[in-house]
């Protein structure tokens, strides 16, 4: 005899077997429905990306950047088969890429070291009368300038040489 799970007179159930039991139905609603991320797609672009939804065959991965979004579609295909042979049967149809809030902690590398570089690029532009910061040309760029024969070259062969730190 199936119980009626709206019966009142039965006896409770646990909350944990309930729970067990509906995994047990659907393992998409497990906290970790596809395994790890990082085991899918390795721990760099683990870093850069997030699965964040899944409804009737369709993940939505959030990815940080559309570099990121870019390189990712192109490898759609690919990670439906591998998720696909991960859970045992066809579960996802496709994957949409949304660029979207990721962990902070996880791009933290990237952001301070990349946002100092940048901020250094932006300096070094010529934009609306900044001035481009010169440096003194280390020996080995002098002795590279005097072996060249063209005076045009050797112009220009300084003057670029200045844009670049020692």
């Amino acid at each position: 005899m199936q119980r009626n799970r709206y019966d009142v007179t039965a006896s409770p159930s646990k909350l944990g077997d309930v729970i067990e039991e509906i995994i047990l139905k659907d393992p998409l609603l497990g906290a970790n429905p596809f395994g790890n991320w990082a085991d899918i797609v390795g721990d760099v672009v683990a870093k850069y990306s997030k699965p964040v939804k899944y409804d009737r065959g369709k993940l939505t991965v959030y990815v940080f950047d559309s570099v990121w979004k870019h390189h990712l579609m192109l490898s759609k295909e690919e990670l439906i088969s591998k998720i696909n042979n991960i859970s045992g049967r066809s579960v996802i149809k496709d994957i949409i890429f949304k660029v979207g809030e990721i962990e902070k902690e996880t791009v933290a590398a990237f952001s301070l070291e990349d946002s100092r570089k940048l901020k250094r690029k932006k300096k070094a532009s010529t934009r609306k009368g900044r001035k481009v910061p010169k440096y003194r040309l280390t020996e080995e760029s002098k002795k590279f300038i005097s072996s060249l024969k063209d005076s045009e070259l050797k112009m220009i062969a300084r003057r670029f040489l200045r844009l670049f730190p020692p």
